[in-house]
């Protein structure tokens, strides 16, 4: 019998920042017309690529990206997944964008957020003020031992 545990180390906080970006749960948006969401889509994604482009500290892969949406209000967690679709596959693509490293092949735009060295979790937090936390750090590659 084979059996399969996955051991993760997360320890070192590479990169902590909060940005103003509004997020809203895009499974409950089925009757908002396109431009309106299009238009919300690129305005995160813009954000969070000018935020990126202003940082001065390296993020090596693998690593754990922990999204946390701050709102008044909470919502749950598929909910939760969506409201942060435009904004994760920006980050994975600013992620491999700013790596150095030769071996490195970015997927096409959007897809990089599926690759296996990236791992995610997220939060929310009740707050007045809307926005967003963004929490990256570093990790070992995961390990699948078979016993």
């Amino acid at each position: 019998m084979n059996s399969q545990i996955s051991k993760m180390t997360t320890n070192e906080l590479i990169l902590s920042i909060e940005l103003d970006i509004k997020t809203v749960s895009e499974a409950n948006k089925t009757g908002e017309h396109w431009t309106k969401k299009h238009k919300r889509h690129n305005e995160q994604q813009w954000q969070i690529k000018i935020a990126f482009l202003k940082l001065k500290e390296e993020i090596t892969i693998p690593c754990k990206i922990v999204l946390s949406r701050l709102s008044p209000r909470l919502l749950d967690d598929d909910n939760l997944t969506s409201a942060f679709k435009h904004i994760r596959d920006q980050i994975a693509d600013c992620i491999f964008d700013s790596q150095t490293d030769g071996e490195i092949v970015t997927k096409r735009r959007g897809q990089n957020d599926g690759d296996k060295r990236l791992s995610w979790e997220y939060a929310q937090h009740k707050r007045k003020k809307q926005g967003i936390r963004i929490e990256i750090y570093k990790s070992d590659k995961p390990k699948m031992l078979f016993l």
